[in-house]
């Protein structure tokens, strides 16, 4: 941390040994082991920006074993990466609601990846501040994620948005066309 000389900053790139989501730094070792392990409730978040305005659309899907069992969407204000982030933290309040504690998250955010495989755990321990010092983009959201997974066996999954990848994480898109339909349609 640039202000505590004894607290070394570290950066992702010097943490990529966790495939699976660790639930406080200290877990990151045991949490890798779960990759292997079945989950038979996956969450499959998306996030978008449509138009000139400052709102982001956000949408999940909560299956058990490949059946739905819920379909959520909403607006937030703030950039395509507010979207993402928000559908990531919405569905794990889901989760915690349901009382679910294993669970696949899969995304098609590679920014929401990341931060839920590594970078989130680097910047509590950095407090919220990227190894430039600066501060971390949607802060507020990121506190509230970490919370909820420290009760939360989480396997991330990142997929490419689309028909290159699962289109279930498309899950809005501003079609309709996969998962939830748009945020700004009808239901």
């Amino acid at each position: 941390h640039p202000e505590n000389p004894t607290k070394p900053t570290r950066t992702a790139k010097e943490d990529r040994s966790t495939t699976c989501l660790p639930r406080s730094p200290q877990e990151s070792a045991t949490a890798e082991k779960t990759t292997q392990e079945d989950y038979d409730w996956t969450l499959f978040t998306d996030g978008s920006r449509k138009g000139p305005d400052d709102t982001a659309y956000w949408g999940f899907i909560l299956k058990l074993k490949g059946k739905e069992q819920t379909r959520q969407r909403g607006k937030a204000p703030g950039s395509a990466q507010a979207g993402e982030v928000t559908a990531v933290l919405e569905g794990l309040l889901e989760l915690e609601k349901r009382k679910i504690k294993r669970a696949k998250i899969i995304t098609d955010s590679y920014y929401c990846a990341q931060a839920l495989k590594e970078d989130l755990t680097i910047w509590e321990e950095n407090g919220y501040e990227t190894a430039k010092g600066k501060k971390v983009a949607h802060e507020d959201l990121w506190k509230k994620i970490a919370e909820l997974r420290m009760n939360l066996d989480l396997e991330r999954m990142a997929v490419q948005s689309g028909s290159n990848g699962d289109p279930r994480a498309t899950a809005i898109n501003g079609t309709g066309k996969y998962g939830v339909p748009s945020a700004k349609g009808p239901r």
